[in-house]
C-alpha cells in the first residue's frame, strides 16, 4: 500500500532508507538526521534538510517523488520510533507535502495502460464468458484470464486495511482503504497526551536533562482489528499502572514541601500519567536499560512538571522483562539535588537528618546551589550565602572545585 503524506498519496516507502544520528545533537532535527543509504537525487550522509533541497532542485516526475516519500517515511519512522526529539517537525511536513505536490505517483489502471483498446478488450471477454468459455476479466493483468474454479468468476483479492475509521474514538486512526477485499496491514495511531514532562537523566544529579517527551504524543502499532489493538494497549497500560502503583518511596527520606512520588500523598493524576508515559515507551519498541552506553547514563527517567519541579527519579523503566524492576532512585547526587529543590522544607523524618546531612557534606558534581544547602539537628533546609571573611591582610575563602575534578 501507498504511503500517505496528509491527503497526497506518494509511492511506498523504501524500507532501507534509516537514519543514524550525527554525534554532536543539533538544535535543527534536519541537521542532526542522516540517512544511511543513497537517493536518487541525495547521497548517502546527507541530512534530511540536504535531502529535501536537493529533491526540490529535481526534474518533477518518479524518481523525485520516491525520494520524497522516502525522506517523509524515514522522518516519521525517527518520530514514532526514537523519543529523544522534542523538536517540532511541523515545519518539515509542510516543506515535503508541498514539495510532493505535482509528484503523485499512482498505479496506472487499466483503462490508462490499454487507452482506446481497454472497452474492446473488456467487451471481448465478456462475450467469451457469454460463450461458455472459463475465463474472467483480470485488472491486475488488464485482460482476459483462464478462471480454473469452473463456477463464477472470483473477485480479485485486493489486500488493505479493511478497518473504517468511522466510529472509532477520536484519537484512533487506521490507514483505511475502502478498495480492499482482504483484510492486511492496518496500522492504529492513538494520540495520548502527557500531563507533565519525562526525560532521560544524563548525569547522575539529573540536572542535566535531555531526550524529553510531553504534550500529545502518537503511538502505532499494527494490528487486525480495533479490539485487539484496544486490547493490547489496555494490557500494556494495566500493567505499567501496577507497577507506578506499588512505587515506594526508599529509606522514608521525604521533604515536606516536596510533590510527586516524593511527597507524603501521592497524587493519583501523577501515577497514571507516568503509566501513560511507560505505555508510550513500549509501543515505541524503548527499553531503557538498553540505552546506557560508556560513561554516558541515560537509563534512567526523570518525571517533572512543566514548571521543571521534579514529581521523581526512576530506574529501569522498561525492559524485556516488563516492569518488574521500575523503583524510585536515591543515589547521593539526587539525594542532594533534591534537597537543594526544597529550601525552606524540612525532613519528615527525623531519624534520617544525621544521615541526609553526610551526604550533604560529602559533595560530588552539583552545582553551588547544592553546595551552600545546609540542614538542621531538626531537619529544616535553609541556604547559607558564601561569606569572604578579611582579617589581617589575609583574604579567606572556598576554592571551587571544577566538575571535571569532581567527575575523576
Amino acid at each position: 500500500m501507498a504511503e500517505k503524506l496528509g491527503n497526497l498519496e506518494c509511492c511506498k516507502g523504501d524500507k532501507n532508507f534509516l537514519l543514524t544520528y550525527s554525534n554532536t545533537p543539533k538544535t535543527d532535527i534536519g541537521e542532526h538526521l542522516v540517512f544511511n543509504e543513497k537517493g536518487n537525487y541525495f547521497e548517502r550522509g546527507d541530512t534530511i534538510n540536504n535531502a529535501i533541497e536537493l529533491t526540490n532542485n529535481a526534474k518533477k516526475g518518479e524518481k523525485r517523488a520516491s525520494d520524497l516519500c522516502n525522506i517523509y517515511n524515514t522522518l516519521v519512522d525517527a518520530i514514532t520510533k526514537s523519543i529523544w526529539f522534542d523538536t517540532d517537525i511541523t515545519s518539515y511536513v509542510k516543506k515535503l507535502k508541498t514539495a510532493c505536490k505535482n509528484n503523485v505517483v499512482k498505479p496506472k489502471t487499466c483503462k490508462e495502460k490499454l487507452g482506446s483498446e481497454y472497452d474492446d478488450k473488456v467487451e471481448e471477454c465478456s462475450e467469451r464468458k457469454n460463450n461458455g468459455e472459463l475465463v474472467r476479466w483480470s485488472n491486475s493483468n488488464c485482460g482476459c484470464v483462464d478462471d480454473e474454479s469452473g463456477v463464477v468468476a472470483p473477485t480479485e483479492e485486493i489486500r488493505g486495511c479493511m478497518v473504517n475509521n468511522e466510529g472509532l474514538p477520536d484519537d484512533v486512526t487506521v490507514n483505511y482503504d475502502p478498495e480492499a477485499t482482504l483484510n492486511f496491514g492496518c496500522t492504529f495511531k492513538k494520540s495520548v497526551e502527557l500531563e507533565n514532562k519525562f526525560c532521560f537523566c544524563i548525569t547522575d544529579t539529573c540536572e542535566e536533562i535531555g531526550n524529553c517527551i510531553s504534550g500529545t504524543q502518537v503511538i502505532t502499532n499494527k494490528s487486525s482489528s480495533y479490539e485487539s489493538f484496544e486490547k493490547k494497549y489496555n494490557n500494556v497500560f494495566g500493567s505499567a499502572l501496577e507497577a507506578v502503583a506499588g512505587v515506594v518511596n526508599p529509606f522514608n527520606f521525604r521533604l515536606s514541601t516536596e510533590i510527586g512520588f516524593y511527597g507524603e500523598q501521592v497524587d493519583n493524576s501523577y501515577v497514571l500519567d507516568l503509566a501513560k508515559a511507560l505505555t508510550i515507551l513500549v509501543f515505541r519498541e524503548y527499553s531503557l536499560s538498553s540505552r546506557a552506553k560508556g560513561n554516558i547514563k541515560n537509563s534512567d527517567l526523570v518525571m517533572q512538571t512543566e514548571g521543571g519541579e521534579y514529581l521523581g527519579f526512576f530506574s529501569g523503566a522498561v525492559n524485556s522483562n516488563g516492569f518488574e524492576k521500575f523503583n524510585l532512585q536515591l543515589t547521593s547526587p539526587i539525594v542532594r539535588v533534591r534537597v537543594a529543590n526544597n529550601i525552606g522544607g524540612t525532613i519528615v523524618d527525623k531519624s534520617v537528618v544525621p544521615s541526609i546531612q553526610r551526604i550533604i557534606k560529602k559533595l560530588g558534581g552539583e552545582s553551588d546551589k547544592v553546595k551552600n544547602v545546609s540542614i538542621d539537628s531538626e531537619g529544616l533546609i535553609s541556604l547559607q550565602e558564601n561569606i569572604t571573611k578579611i582579617g589581617l591582610g589575609a583574604l579567606l575563602e572556598t576554592k571551587v572545585v571544577g566538575l571535571a575534578k569532581l567527575l575523576k
